[in-house]
């Protein structure tokens, strides 16, 4: 069942509507099945947006920073007006049942330092403006069904601590200057369960911080790089059902 905007917005004067009461509204206007009666019952103009489920406002401003919107067990697209939530901190969707490709405006909120979408049937490649999140920390999009390339810029983002893409259909290499100056700070890097191939680039030995690097089950080949025994900060190493030789030697 799909919802009315326009008819939602008709009782609303435009002077005292918010406009991410309006990103809200038109997102609701994309789900097909609530089957919890959520929006239904709860995203109605007969209460404060701030007030909806799922929806936080900073105080006093009334403008989002969050939005929780998981396990609720929606079945539609991600509307592109989303993206303009220019306030939103914080954006987790995981575990519902969106599908079609992920609205590049997404990747204009230039706040977004969370963005959790594991468990959906979202296709389609990453936007490549997915890099532009200089304050980004956690990119959660596993258990989908993307495709294509990583967007190579998506390394340039110096805040990012965990990415984790697993269990989607992504292929193609991974960037040679994987782990450069602007990535020493991640934390978890999980890809496995994709098509990825070509050799792992030495480089990823200099994102020295990192405690979980899963590359399992994919496409990759050549020789290990010596370098992997230097990180001495992993503590889980999935490499297995690739086409890899060598051993990894770790050094004390």
């Amino acid at each position: 069942m799909g919802y009315s905007l326009l008819s939602t917005i008709s009782k609303t004067t435009s002077n005292t509507i918010n406009p991410d009461q309006i990103s809200l509204l038109a997102f609701k206007s994309h789900i097909t099945s609530d089957p919890y009666n959520i929006l239904t019952k709860n995203w109605t103009t007969k209460t404060s947006f701030c007030n909806w489920r799922g929806v936080i406002c900073n105080s006093g401003q009334n403008r989002v920073t969050e939005l929780d919107i998981s396990e609720m067990g929606f079945v539609g697209k991600i509307c592109y007006k989303i993206g303009n939530l220019s306030s939103l901190i914080s954006l987790n969707m995981m575990g519902n049942y969106f599908h079609g490709q992920i609205p590049p405006s997404i990747f204009n909120m230039s706040s977004l330092e969370i963005i959790s979408m594991m468990n959906n049937n979202l296709t389609g490649n990453i936007p490549e403006e997915l890099g532009d999140l200089n304050k980004l920390s956690m990119l959660s999009m596993p258990y989908n069904k993307l495709t294509g390339p990583l967007p190579s810029n998506i390394f340039n983002t110096s805040s990012l601590a965990i990415i984790d893409l697993q269990n989607n259909n992504l292929s193609g290499r991974l960037p040679v200057d994987i782990c450069g100056d602007n990535l020493d700070g991640l934390l978890q890097l999980s890809l496995s369960d994709n098509m990825f191939d070509g050799e792992i680039p030495s480089n990823l030995c200099r994102c020295s911080k990192i405690i979980l690097l899963q590359l399992s089950s994919n496409k990759f080949s050549g020789a290990l790089p010596r370098e992997i025994g230097n990180m001495t900060s992993v503590q889980v190493l999935y490499l297995n059902n690739n086409a890899l030789t060598g051993i990894v030697f770790y050094t004390s």
